[in-house]
């Protein structure tokens, strides 16, 4: 099985358990790589199923079912003074140094797909750091070094580490499994 980073690390675990504890003598091998990769694959028979994320209405592959939805929200470091707000707009969040993402995060295109239907040129945003992937900038939110926008369902769980979530940035992506021998 392949997926990506996000799907491999946070949405399959739940739903490989579950699955085992119906089917216990069925095993997993779980490869985690990028979308290219993962296409390749599935495509030459290296992998039988794949899961990875991609933006809400993108048009189904056969094969391919949606196993989870989750939006990007807007995170915020403790004590932060947009914390106490309930709505945030994306003009305040403008307004304060942002932690972004490399362009092999898989949260890339999706953020610069928002700013782009916003009309916002990233290039005019206070970004002050492009991380890797959304754990290290959960961190640097921790941290104080800005704000960063994230999955909700990654959003709930570093929550519980101090760091606020907003639903500012409505833009949704879902999870997807695709195995090219079940035909729909």
């Amino acid at each position: 099985m392949g997926a990506s980073k996000i799907a491999g690390e946070h949405v399959l675990p739940c739903i490989i358990s579950n699955f085992k504890r119906n089917n216990p003598s069925v095993d997993f091998n779980l490869e985690i790589l990028d979308l290219s990769q993962i296409m390749e694959k599935i495509s030459n028979g290296e992998i039988d199923i794949a899961s990875y994320t991609k933006p809400c209405g993108v048009e189904m592959l056969e094969g391919e079912i949606g196993i989870a939805r989750d939006e990007l929200v807007v995170i915020t470091p403790p004590g932060h003074n947009l914390t106490k707000r309930e709505d945030i707009t994306l003009e305040q969040i403008l307004r304060y140094p942002l932690i972004l993402y490399d362009t092999g995060c898989e949260v890339s295109n999706l953020l610069n797909e928002f700013f782009r239907l916003n009309g916002i040129r990233v290039e005019s945003l206070k970004v002050k750091m492009l991380m890797p992937d959304v754990s290290s900038s959960i961190i640097a939110v921790l941290e104080g070094l800005g704000l960063s926008f994230c999955p909700e369902l990654l959003a709930k769980k570093a929550k519980r580490a101090g760091v606020s979530g907003h639903n500012s940035c409505p833009r949704c992506r879902e999870c997807n499994l695709l195995n090219l021998h079940i035909k729909m």
